[in-house]
């Protein structure tokens, strides 16, 4: 009867740890433009490198009173293209990766054999890595590596919405 009781006791602390885990995560929601260009060739694969997107991580984390040396892992939540000069019917396939100074390019996100019903918007599927050293760093690019199966007739613009996790380390959970 002891052993019952000390074990209904455990489990809504143990419960209570994932519970917890998800109060050390913070989101942080990134945005950036670009122009794949109307002279694209159709079914050749074409690089376009973005701007830089600066992660303003400083101000992010002290809005919560704490600091870079706490962060634990930092991941990708979601990342999501939007046509804002019509639909993504003309991909075929693409590939986002992150650069940053001092730092190999790495894949990050990607999606294959677009459905020819797609809308104006795309959620790609992303990796599951550690971008810790990208985040942490000022600013980063995205390079785009895309295949269209569709002569372009306009240039197409496009807004990539990134949502990122990171995971702190606060009393060790």
């Amino acid at each position: 009867m002891k052993k019952h009781f000390l074990l209904l006791l455990l489990i809504p602390f143990f419960a209570g740890c994932d519970m917890l885990s998800e109060l050390t995560k913070i989101d942080l929601p990134l945005s950036q433009s670009i122009t794949i260009p109307q002279a694209t060739p159709k079914n050749v694969e074409t690089v376009i490198t973005t701007p830089d997107v600066e992660t303003g991580i400083e101000s992010i984390l002290a809005s919560y009173n704490v600091t870079t040396d706490l962060i634990q892992s930092v991941s990708f939540k979601e990342m999501k293209l939007t046509s804002t000069t019509g639909d993504m019917t003309f991909l075929k396939n693409l590939e986002i990766w992150i650069s940053a100074d001092g730092l190999d390019d790495k894949k990050i996100a990607w999606i294959t054999d677009v459905p020819d019903n797609t809308g104006t918007s795309v959620t790609l599927t992303v990796s599951n890595d550690d971008l810790q050293t990208y985040i942490l760093k000022d600013k980063f690019k995205l390079k785009f590596k895309t295949t269209t199966d569709k002569d372009l007739t306009a240039n197409q613009d496009i807004t990539i919405d990134m949502k990122f996790t990171i995971d702190l380390k606060v009393l060790g959970l």
